[in-house]
């Protein structure tokens, strides 16, 4: 690539360079004299690396738009879907139609394309994974969600009720198995900002903070992933208290917050 504008994300100054490529990596960023066996000329273009966005709802867009053309047309290359404890994965069949209008209350989706428009081909997490695979334009991490865990765990009682043991254990489960099969992590929202379209707080927010704490754990003992977790005062400024429970998550997991 010849004469490109470089931002190459150190911090250093913008800067006109040639980049040479070789079997797919970047071998040379500067003056480059050999000739390649292909040319572009980059004058006035911006070169840089992929922009990764680490917070997206882009679970559901992904079934049918699999470039994520909003992101990827303005350099994102790499999405992190399933946030806040929101996905639509797991889904058990008969929750299809709440699990639209859920999303459509708490990301402003359209119901009726998400109702209409998704292959809805999963139920479990790692079915929503195969029905992924292959089939994908951006690169894209995915987290287990806790409110769509809880749906598919505890079905209408998850936006009303503490999780019993049996129920934990099942979500402990299906946690690890997310995890194993390709999970990110795991996702969770306590700050309550967002209700349903039914008027009710988000499952997650019903949650105990044992209940957190145990889905949190099973998330961990692996070398990647992370967790993303908006904690009571989100919205108002960290505070003490919540602050120091993210240390602990961390510490328990091993895993980044």
């Amino acid at each position: 690539m010849r004469g490109a504008i470089v931002i190459d994300g150190t911090g250093l100054p913008r800067r006109r360079a040639d980049i040479g490529i070789h079997d797919g990596r970047i071998v040379a960023i500067g003056r480059v004299p050999d000739t390649g066996t292909q040319e572009i000329d980059a004058d006035g273009l911006i070169a840089m690396p992929g922009i990764v966005d680490a917070h997206t709802h882009y679970d559901p867009l992904l079934t049918f738009d699999p470039w994520a053309t909003s992101a990827c047309f303005h350099g994102v290359t790499t999405v992190v879907t399933a946030n806040c404890g929101f996905s639509v994965a797991p889904c058990a069949p008969h929750d299809r139609a709440f699990t639209a209008e859920f999303m459509a209350a708490v990301e402003g989706f359209s119901a009726d394309v998400l109702r209409e428009g998704l292959p809805w081909s999963w139920e479990s997490f790692p079915s929503y994974l195969d029905a992924l695979d292959g089939h994908l334009g951006v690169n894209t991490a995915t987290y287990i969600a806790h409110s769509a865990l809880r749906r598919f765990v505890m079905g209408e009682r998850a936006s009303t009720s503490e999780a019993n043991e049996d129920e934990l254990a099942k979500m402990e489960k299906l946690v690890t198995e997310a995890r194993a099969a390709g999970a990110c992590g795991f996702s969770t929202e306590r700050m309550g900002a967002e209700l349903d379209h039914l008027g009710r707080p988000t499952p997650s927010v019903v949650a105990t903070e044992g209940e957190v704490q145990r889905l949190i754990e099973a998330s961990g003992g692996r070398p990647t992933g992370s967790l993303a977790v908006l904690p009571l005062s989100a919205g108002e400024g960290l505070s003490e208290e919540d602050g120091s429970q993210l240390r602990r998550y961390a510490l328990s997991t091993g895993l980044p917050v």
